[in-house]
Protein backbone atom coordinates (compact mmCIF):
# COMPACT_ATOMS: atom_id res chain seq x y z
CA UNK A 1 0.00 0.00 0.00
CA UNK A 2 1.42 3.49 -1.09
CA UNK A 3 1.57 5.55 2.62
CA UNK A 4 3.78 8.85 1.73
CA UNK A 5 3.93 10.70 -1.60
CA UNK A 6 5.78 13.45 -3.02
CA UNK A 7 5.34 15.87 -5.57
CA UNK A 8 8.42 17.78 -6.72
CA UNK A 9 7.75 20.60 -9.10
CA UNK A 10 9.94 23.44 -10.29
CA UNK A 11 8.18 25.85 -12.75
CA UNK A 12 5.89 27.94 -11.37
CA UNK A 13 2.89 26.67 -13.48
CA UNK A 14 4.08 23.59 -12.02
CA UNK A 15 2.57 23.99 -8.42
CA UNK A 16 -0.53 24.66 -9.76
CA UNK A 17 -0.68 20.75 -11.21
CA UNK A 18 1.16 20.12 -8.17
CA UNK A 19 -1.92 21.90 -5.89
CA UNK A 20 -4.46 19.84 -8.23
CA UNK A 21 -2.81 16.85 -7.90
CA UNK A 22 -2.77 17.00 -3.90
CA UNK A 23 -6.60 17.67 -3.57
CA UNK A 24 -6.82 14.35 -4.73
CA UNK A 25 -4.46 12.90 -3.08
CA UNK A 26 -4.65 15.19 0.51
CA UNK A 27 -1.75 13.02 1.80
CA UNK A 28 0.86 14.17 -0.55
CA UNK A 29 3.40 16.57 0.42
CA UNK A 30 4.67 19.05 -2.45
CA UNK A 31 8.21 20.28 -2.80
CA UNK A 32 9.07 22.74 -5.12
CA UNK A 33 12.46 25.15 -4.88
CA UNK A 34 12.40 28.82 -3.18
CA UNK A 35 12.98 30.83 -5.62
CA UNK A 36 9.17 30.28 -6.45
CA UNK A 37 8.23 30.85 -3.15
CA UNK A 38 4.51 32.33 -3.19
CA UNK A 39 3.83 32.37 0.35
CA UNK A 40 2.09 28.83 0.72
CA UNK A 41 2.37 26.92 3.76
CA UNK A 42 0.87 24.01 2.15
CA UNK A 43 4.51 23.57 -0.04
CA UNK A 44 7.63 22.82 1.09
CA UNK A 45 10.08 25.09 -0.13
CA UNK A 46 13.28 23.08 -0.85
CA UNK A 47 17.02 24.83 -1.41
CA UNK A 48 19.24 22.30 -2.14
CA UNK A 49 19.74 21.09 -6.04
CA UNK A 50 16.30 18.82 -7.38
CA UNK A 51 18.50 16.28 -8.04
CA UNK A 52 19.65 15.53 -4.56
CA UNK A 53 15.69 16.30 -3.04
CA UNK A 54 14.75 13.49 -5.27
CA UNK A 55 16.85 11.13 -4.51
CA UNK A 56 16.34 11.71 -0.90
CA UNK A 57 12.46 11.60 -1.11
CA UNK A 58 12.95 8.26 -3.02
CA UNK A 59 14.44 6.52 -0.14
CA UNK A 60 11.55 8.29 2.30
CA UNK A 61 8.20 7.92 0.04
CA UNK A 62 6.58 5.28 -1.94
CA UNK A 63 5.97 7.18 -4.25
CA UNK A 64 6.96 10.59 -6.28
CA UNK A 65 5.34 12.55 -8.94
CA UNK A 66 7.91 15.12 -10.58
CA UNK A 67 6.35 17.57 -12.89
CA UNK A 68 9.83 17.91 -14.77
CA UNK A 69 11.86 16.12 -17.29
CA UNK A 70 15.04 15.29 -15.90
CA UNK A 71 16.85 13.07 -19.07
CA UNK A 72 14.20 10.61 -18.66
CA UNK A 73 11.27 9.04 -20.83
CA UNK A 74 8.43 11.54 -20.85
CA UNK A 75 5.34 10.02 -19.69
CA UNK A 76 2.78 12.54 -19.79
CA UNK A 77 3.68 15.59 -21.36
CA UNK A 78 6.16 18.40 -21.44
CA UNK A 79 5.62 22.12 -19.35
CA UNK A 80 6.26 23.74 -22.44
CA UNK A 81 2.45 21.59 -24.24
CA UNK A 82 0.90 22.05 -20.80
CA UNK A 83 1.73 25.74 -20.42
CA UNK A 84 0.80 25.85 -24.30
CA UNK A 85 4.25 27.95 -24.85
CA UNK A 86 7.68 27.46 -27.09
CA UNK A 87 9.28 24.21 -26.84
CA UNK A 88 13.01 25.49 -26.85
CA UNK A 89 14.21 22.15 -27.84
CA UNK A 90 11.82 21.55 -31.13
CA UNK A 91 11.56 24.35 -32.57
CA UNK A 92 12.20 24.38 -36.01
CA UNK A 93 12.79 20.64 -35.92
CA UNK A 94 10.13 20.28 -39.05
CA UNK A 95 11.98 22.54 -41.18
CA UNK A 96 15.34 20.74 -40.09
CA UNK A 97 16.36 23.56 -37.92
CA UNK A 98 20.10 22.61 -35.78
CA UNK A 99 20.60 24.10 -32.37
CA UNK A 100 24.21 25.29 -32.10
CA UNK A 101 24.47 25.68 -28.02
CA UNK A 102 22.66 22.55 -26.53
CA UNK A 103 23.38 23.42 -23.39
CA UNK A 104 21.39 26.11 -22.93
CA UNK A 105 18.39 24.68 -23.84
CA UNK A 106 16.84 23.54 -20.27
CA UNK A 107 17.95 27.15 -18.90
CA UNK A 108 16.06 29.31 -21.45
CA UNK A 109 13.48 26.65 -21.13
CA UNK A 110 12.88 27.20 -17.80
CA UNK A 111 12.96 30.78 -18.32
CA UNK A 112 10.16 29.67 -20.91
CA UNK A 113 7.75 27.82 -18.94
CA UNK A 114 8.15 30.43 -16.25
CA UNK A 115 7.07 33.18 -18.36
CA UNK A 116 10.25 35.23 -17.92
CA UNK A 117 10.96 37.90 -20.32
CA UNK A 118 12.72 36.54 -23.43
CA UNK A 119 13.45 38.36 -26.42
CA UNK A 120 13.54 36.51 -30.20
CA UNK A 121 15.68 37.36 -33.03
CA UNK A 122 15.15 35.95 -36.68
CA UNK A 123 17.12 37.04 -40.04
CA UNK A 124 16.58 33.63 -41.29
CA UNK A 125 14.49 31.19 -41.98
CA UNK A 126 11.20 30.01 -41.80
CA UNK A 127 8.71 32.55 -40.72
CA UNK A 128 5.31 29.66 -39.75
CA UNK A 129 7.17 28.05 -36.93
CA UNK A 130 4.49 29.30 -34.79
CA UNK A 131 0.90 29.07 -35.15
CA UNK A 132 -1.28 30.52 -32.07
CA UNK A 133 -0.80 33.68 -30.36
CA UNK A 134 2.45 34.59 -29.21
CA UNK A 135 3.09 33.65 -25.23
CA UNK A 136 2.93 37.42 -23.07
CA UNK A 137 5.95 36.73 -22.03
CA UNK A 138 7.78 37.35 -25.95
CA UNK A 139 9.31 39.97 -27.62
CA UNK A 140 10.22 40.36 -31.03
CA UNK A 141 13.53 42.59 -31.49
CA UNK A 142 14.82 43.74 -34.54
CA UNK A 143 18.06 43.89 -33.85
CA UNK A 144 19.91 40.73 -32.33
CA UNK A 145 21.85 43.67 -29.72
CA UNK A 146 18.73 44.30 -28.00
CA UNK A 147 18.61 40.54 -26.12
CA UNK A 148 21.70 41.06 -24.45
CA UNK A 149 19.32 44.27 -22.91
CA UNK A 150 18.85 43.20 -18.79
CA UNK A 151 15.25 43.34 -19.12
CA UNK A 152 15.81 39.87 -20.97
CA UNK A 153 16.76 36.80 -19.47
CA UNK A 154 17.02 34.96 -22.04
CA UNK A 155 17.21 34.62 -26.38
CA UNK A 156 15.98 32.67 -29.17
CA UNK A 157 18.05 33.40 -31.97
CA UNK A 158 17.12 32.10 -35.42
CA UNK A 159 20.42 33.22 -37.74
CA UNK A 160 22.24 32.09 -40.28
CA UNK A 161 25.12 34.76 -39.11
CA UNK A 162 27.92 33.92 -36.45
CA UNK A 163 27.04 34.97 -32.85
CA UNK A 164 30.24 36.65 -31.34
CA UNK A 165 28.45 38.74 -28.28
CA UNK A 166 29.19 36.39 -25.56
CA UNK A 167 26.31 37.99 -23.67
CA UNK A 168 23.76 37.23 -26.22
CA UNK A 169 25.47 33.36 -26.62
CA UNK A 170 25.30 32.83 -23.05
CA UNK A 171 21.96 33.53 -22.43
CA UNK A 172 20.50 32.21 -25.57
CA UNK A 173 19.45 29.05 -27.99
CA UNK A 174 20.78 29.88 -31.28
CA UNK A 175 18.68 28.00 -34.24
CA UNK A 176 20.81 27.22 -37.11
CA UNK A 177 18.02 27.22 -40.12
CA UNK A 178 18.35 25.64 -43.63
CA UNK A 179 18.92 28.97 -45.38
CA UNK A 180 22.43 29.10 -46.89
CA UNK A 181 22.87 27.49 -50.79
CA UNK A 182 26.78 27.42 -51.75
CA UNK A 183 27.35 27.84 -55.54
CA UNK A 184 30.76 25.56 -56.34
CA UNK A 185 32.67 26.61 -59.91
CA UNK A 186 34.87 23.82 -59.77
CA UNK A 187 37.08 21.55 -62.25
CA UNK A 188 36.45 18.07 -62.46
CA UNK A 189 39.53 17.09 -60.58
CA UNK A 190 39.21 19.54 -57.86
CA UNK A 191 40.18 18.29 -54.38
CA UNK A 192 37.64 18.15 -51.22
CA UNK A 193 40.38 19.75 -49.50
CA UNK A 194 40.04 22.55 -51.63
CA UNK A 195 36.47 22.73 -51.52
CA UNK A 196 36.51 22.68 -47.98
CA UNK A 197 38.76 25.43 -47.90
CA UNK A 198 37.22 27.94 -50.00
CA UNK A 199 33.47 27.04 -48.27
CA UNK A 200 35.05 27.32 -44.37
CA UNK A 201 37.23 30.18 -46.09
CA UNK A 202 34.60 32.52 -46.89
CA UNK A 203 31.97 31.71 -44.47
CA UNK A 204 34.18 32.71 -41.74
CA UNK A 205 35.10 35.88 -43.59
CA UNK A 206 31.37 36.89 -44.56
CA UNK A 207 30.68 35.75 -40.46
CA UNK A 208 28.10 32.95 -41.65
CA UNK A 209 27.22 29.43 -40.07
CA UNK A 210 28.37 26.43 -41.64
CA UNK A 211 25.27 24.70 -39.97
CA UNK A 212 22.90 26.73 -42.34
CA UNK A 213 24.26 25.22 -45.42
CA UNK A 214 20.97 23.71 -46.91
CA UNK A 215 23.01 22.32 -49.66
CA UNK A 216 25.80 22.75 -52.90
CA UNK A 217 24.59 23.67 -56.28
CA UNK A 218 26.90 23.44 -59.03
CA UNK A 219 26.91 22.83 -62.68
CA UNK A 220 26.82 19.10 -65.04
CA UNK A 221 30.38 17.85 -65.91
CA UNK A 222 30.91 15.14 -69.05
CA UNK A 223 33.30 13.42 -65.60
CA UNK A 224 31.79 13.48 -61.69
CA UNK A 225 33.56 15.88 -59.87
CA UNK A 226 35.06 13.47 -57.32
CA UNK A 227 36.10 15.66 -54.33
CA UNK A 228 32.16 17.49 -54.39
CA UNK A 229 31.66 14.19 -53.99
CA UNK A 230 33.31 13.33 -51.13
CA UNK A 231 32.36 16.80 -49.60
CA UNK A 232 28.83 15.52 -49.81
CA UNK A 233 29.66 12.84 -48.10
CA UNK A 234 31.83 13.77 -45.17
CA UNK A 235 29.32 16.78 -44.45
CA UNK A 236 25.99 14.82 -45.39
CA UNK A 237 25.41 17.80 -47.51
CA UNK A 238 23.03 17.62 -51.26
CA UNK A 239 24.36 18.60 -54.26
CA UNK A 240 22.21 19.99 -56.64
CA UNK A 241 23.51 20.00 -60.46
CA UNK A 242 22.17 22.15 -63.14
CA UNK A 243 22.62 21.72 -67.14
CA UNK A 244 24.90 25.11 -68.79
CA UNK A 245 21.27 26.57 -70.42
CA UNK A 246 19.31 26.19 -67.09
CA UNK A 247 22.52 28.59 -65.79
CA UNK A 248 22.71 30.73 -68.97
CA UNK A 249 19.64 32.05 -68.36
CA UNK A 250 20.45 33.62 -64.84
CA UNK A 251 21.28 37.42 -64.38
CA UNK A 252 24.39 37.63 -62.40
CA UNK A 253 26.34 40.14 -61.34
CA UNK A 254 29.77 39.03 -62.10
CA UNK A 255 30.05 37.18 -65.86
CA UNK A 256 32.97 36.03 -67.40
CA UNK A 257 33.50 35.60 -70.94
CA UNK A 258 36.43 33.24 -69.97
CA UNK A 259 33.95 30.82 -67.98
CA UNK A 260 31.41 31.21 -70.76
CA UNK A 261 34.17 29.95 -73.47
CA UNK A 262 34.69 26.86 -71.23
CA UNK A 263 31.54 26.03 -69.70
CA UNK A 264 28.55 26.81 -71.93
CA UNK A 265 27.52 29.60 -69.40
CA UNK A 266 28.86 32.79 -67.83
CA UNK A 267 28.19 31.84 -64.41
CA UNK A 268 28.70 28.31 -62.69
CA UNK A 269 28.34 29.43 -58.71
CA UNK A 270 26.49 32.40 -58.90
CA UNK A 271 23.80 31.29 -61.27
CA UNK A 272 23.86 28.03 -59.43
CA UNK A 273 23.16 28.95 -56.23
CA UNK A 274 20.40 31.27 -56.94
CA UNK A 275 18.85 28.42 -59.43
CA UNK A 276 18.57 26.63 -56.30
CA UNK A 277 17.75 28.85 -53.99
CA UNK A 278 15.17 30.85 -55.27
CA UNK A 279 16.53 33.80 -53.26
CA UNK A 280 18.71 36.33 -52.88
CA UNK A 281 22.97 36.49 -53.60
CA UNK A 282 24.15 37.53 -50.31
CA UNK A 283 27.90 36.38 -51.27
CA UNK A 284 29.05 37.56 -55.16
CA UNK A 285 31.65 34.28 -56.35
CA UNK A 286 34.72 34.26 -54.30
CA UNK A 287 38.22 32.87 -56.55
CA UNK A 288 40.03 30.00 -55.24
CA UNK A 289 42.75 29.96 -58.19
CA UNK A 290 43.07 27.97 -59.88
CA UNK A 291 40.04 25.65 -60.11
CA UNK A 292 37.71 26.82 -57.57
CA UNK A 293 35.05 29.86 -57.28
CA UNK A 294 32.22 30.16 -54.58
CA UNK A 295 29.20 32.17 -53.95
CA UNK A 296 26.44 32.37 -51.67
CA UNK A 297 22.54 32.63 -51.43
CA UNK A 298 20.08 32.76 -48.90
CA UNK A 299 16.64 31.07 -49.25
CA UNK A 300 13.31 32.95 -49.59
CA UNK A 301 11.08 32.62 -46.93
Amino acid sequence: MVRKVAIVAITRNGIAIARRIKQNMPEAEIYVPEKHNDGGIDINWFSEQSTQLVGNLFKTHDALFCIFSLGAQPVITTAADVNETIAVDLLGREFGWTIENFENVTKVSACMVNEEKIAIYQDAGEKNWWHAPFPKNITFVESIDQISSPQFKAGLVISDRVVLDPTIVSKSVIYRPKSLVIGIGLHWDTSKETIEFGINTVLKEKGLSFQSIRNIASIKHKANAKGLEEFSTQYDISIEIYDNDTLASVNVPNPSATVQRFEGTSSVSEAASLVSSKGQLIVPKQKFPPNLTVAISRVSH
